[in-house]
């Protein structure tokens, strides 16, 4: 058995042992009726519809209200932006004048001169010289 495989079955055994133990501690059953709870107090909690209604507060009403107009105006001052830019963008449409229809195209009277002849390339470099010939094989 690998030392991994022990570990892991020793802390398996561990956990199993820790709870036998805390559950004979505890008393061994779950039945709730054995369930004591010392000296402590039983507290009993009413539904929250018996709460009373509580008033909100006028500052936190108005700050709110005072969000929600901000955020009317912010939206209305954006609206109004993006029409008058589409009505820019029209009127720049409009205002273009449209592009003029190309007459024939007209034909130099003078031929044109003749392109110059592109250079004649560099002659090529010439060879290296091959590399001296003085291995010795003689060991």
């Amino acid at each position: 058995m690998s030392t991994p495989v022990r570990m892991a079955l020793a802390a398996a055994a561990a956990f199993a042992v820790s709870f036998a133990v805390v559950g004979v501690a505890v008393g061994g059953d779950s039945n709730s009726s054995s369930v004591r709870l010392g000296s402590s107090a039983a507290v009993r909690l009413d539904a929250v519809a018996g709460l009373p209604k509580l008033a909100e507060d006028p500052a936190v009403l108005r700050a709110r209200r005072l969000a929600r107009e901000r955020r009317r105006e912010r939206l209305a001052r954006r609206q109004v932006a993006i029409r008058r830019a589409a009505r820019r963008r029209a009127a720049a449409v409009a205002a273009a004048p449209a592009p003029a229809v190309p007459a024939e195209p007209t034909v130099p009277e003078t031929p044109a001169a003749a392109p110059t002849p592109a250079p004649a390339p560099p002659p090529p470099a010439p060879a290296p010289p091959p590399p001296p010939q003085t291995f010795d094989d003689s060991g």
